[in-house]
């Protein structure tokens, strides 16, 4: 699927209206609520550590 992409860009927004319109309509977490569209970004340097998560997350440590 990567490969078809980069190979035609133009693909990437019909893939995108399918996912929203048609298959995202069918998904639905425990609660009823739709499953949306996430974007994560995030940049840490030095000793900074970066920690994301679109629902739970839990984080075990020393």
């Amino acid at each position: 699927m990567t490969a078809l992409l980069w190979e035609d860009p133009a693909l990437v927004g019909e893939l995108r209206r399918l996912i929203d319109e048609e298959i995202a309509p069918l998904l639905r977490h425990e609660d009823g609520a739709r499953i949306a569209t996430q974007e994560f970004q995030a940049e840490a340097s030095g000793h900074g550590r970066v920690y994301q998560a679109g629902r739970d997350q839990n984080i075990h440590g020393p």
